[in-house]
């Protein structure tokens, strides 16, 4: 899928479910989220981040902080809890819409749509963590790939990238050449199906893509780029039916490497 019907699809979600399309929790399909049961989740996943980065020795500057794939601002609005200003890029125009009618951090949170498979919107060396959580798993590896490079160019110096991606469905065989192919689902009136990817016309209904990459590929994205890649976390953040990770990444020549862990990158948890 292009990034332009992307974003058609996901503008559609913000539009008509977007809490549930952002963590689809069961129960909570039809605008049943709880708003502020949702936020709060944002609240529990930054602390458990943040400390997640202590342990590995690497607090991040907290001057600037990004949210990849922001959504409603669930984690952007967290962030700006522990961060002097925080930046929230998504892909669709009703998810930034939303997100900027819930901010309560006023100036110091800004939001952003960018539908290109940059960041150029943003200046290099910017943000102390970038953070992206349940977002890369939904676009084709190509443009994941571009956005972990742009990652490493809006990184300052001290800083550190936390992102999750799926490696693949847990009934798959293990590939460490190529991406799993999408599952490609979507919201009808009876619940997440299986869509063929030519429906058109009335019978058209926004859907989500899945893609899993094998850490090997992930790796050589991050090195090609001059990140390091400090730790490989085990994660469940794309559902029981996947196999996942969520990668931690700092610059080569990040001011801290020589205190950091001689594990291997690949060390899971």
């Amino acid at each position: 899928m292009e990034l332009a019907e992307l974003a058609r699809h996901w503008d559609a979600f913000g539009r008509s479910d977007p809490l549930w399309a952002i963590l689809t929790a069961p129960g909570t399909r039809g605008n049943r989220w709880d708003p502020a049961a949702f936020f709060q989740t944002g609240q529990r996943e930054i602390t458990e981040l943040l400390r997640t980065l202590d342990e590995l020795g690497l607090p991040p500057p907290r001057g600037a902080a990004l949210d990849f794939g922001c959504g409603v601002g669930r984690l952007s609005q967290a962030l700006a809890g522990h961060f002097e200003r925080v930046v929230g890029v998504d892909i669709a125009a009703s998810m930034i819409d939303r997100a900027r009618a819930a901010n309560r951090y006023g100036t110091r949170v800004r939001y952003v749509q960018n539908e290109r498979d940059d960041l150029a919107c943003l200046p290099d060396s910017e943000f102390g963590l970038i953070y992206s959580n349940i977002v890369l798993q939904h676009m084709e590896p190509r443009f994941a790939r571009a956005y972990i490079g742009e990652f490493l160019r809006v990184l300052s110096p001290a800083g550190v990238i936390c992102f999750q991606l799926p490696e693949r469905r847990a009934a798959s065989p293990v590939s460490a050449s190529r991406s799993a192919p999408p599952t490609a689902k979507t919201a009808t009136p009876s619940g997440h199906a299986e869509r063929d990817e030519n429906a058109i016309g009335d019978d058209w209904q926004p859907r989500m893509e899945m893609w899993g990459t094998p850490p090997q590929e992930v790796q050589r994205w991050i090195h090609a780029r001059g990140g390091l890649l400090v730790s490989r976390l085990q994660d469940s953040g794309a559902g029981p039916d996947w196999i996942g990770h969520r990668y931690v990444v700092t610059h080569a020549a990040h001011p801290r490497h020589a205190q950091i862990s001689t594990a291997t990158p690949s060390t899971t948890r």
